[in-house]
């Protein structure tokens, strides 16, 4: 019963609240993204992207935010809420959820806590390393809080209508010649590219799985930053880009 009426609520206030304003489909959009919430995308990336002017979609793993020193704090997670970046859920625990027998608890308790710590209602769910099965995919659809779930290891290359919005591909950035290519292609064919940062290391750091340089972090922004100010493509929210496709401005 306590799960009925959090759900219920969520979806009321996500209702309530709803997403930025919708974007048209006019020209190519980009999305950036982080994941995971490690503190490097805090103290290295958001400056870089103020600096250009860029905001995005922040996925948190929010039983980790506080709580391990590689993560985020809740006032970081702030930071990116004030510098306007939409706060979506990367579900609890950084755990992939078909190994879970609670999985239920993965998908909506992240929604609890970034409403209880940040007064974010998110709209948005990624799982856990991008793999989820179709019982995963069904249930978030039907509890009314999550507008959208977004996967990975594709080309992160999406049409700007008839999508599946409970299907979308993200490009997990390696490198930047990859990354800026596919702006170019988003811009030359009016489509959405959907970009996927992890960790960022300095350079003397050799960077692990997941993560990645800060030089290639920053040349694919600039590149990012280049294609909107010469008019060839939006930067928008995940959650700006759906609200027209789920008429749910």
């Amino acid at each position: 019963m306590k799960l009925r009426y959090t759900l219920l609520a969520l979806a009321a206030l996500a209702i309530a609240t709803g997403p930025a304003p919708a974007v048209a489909a006019d020209k190519g959009v980009v999305s950036i993204t982080y994941d995971d919430c490690p503190e490097t995308q805090w103290r290295l990336g958001l400056p870089v992207a103020k600096k250009h002017d860029l905001v995005g979609t922040v996925f948190v793993s929010t039983g980790y935010v506080g709580a391990d020193p590689w993560c985020m704090t809740w006032e970081n997670v702030a930071d990116f809420k004030e510098a306007g970046w939409e706060i979506a859920s990367h579900a609890v625990h950084h755990i992939e959820m078909y190994k879970l027998n609670d999985w239920v608890s993965e998908i909506v308790g992240s929604a609890t806590d970034l409403m209880k710590k940040v007064g974010v209602a998110p709209v948005g769910f990624a799982p856990p390393y991008g793999e989820a099965t179709d019982d995963h995919i069904n249930f978030i659809r039907e509890i009314g809080i999550y507008r959208y779930v977004v996967l990975e290891s594709g080309d992160g290359f999406n049409a700007l209508t008839g999508y599946d919005r409970y299907n979308l591909d993200r490009l997990a950035v390696t490198s930047a010649k990859e990354a800026c290519a596919l702006v170019q292609k988003a811009a030359d064919e009016d489509a959405w590219a959907i970009l996927l940062f992890h960790g960022i290391r300095p350079a003397k750091e050799s960077p692990p799985d997941y993560e990645l340089h800060l030089e290639i972090h920053n040349e694919v922004l600039a590149c990012v930053a280049k294609a909107r100010d010469e008019g060839l493509i939006e930067v928008k929210t995940i959650s700006q880009v759906v609200a027209k496709e789920c008429d749910c401005e």
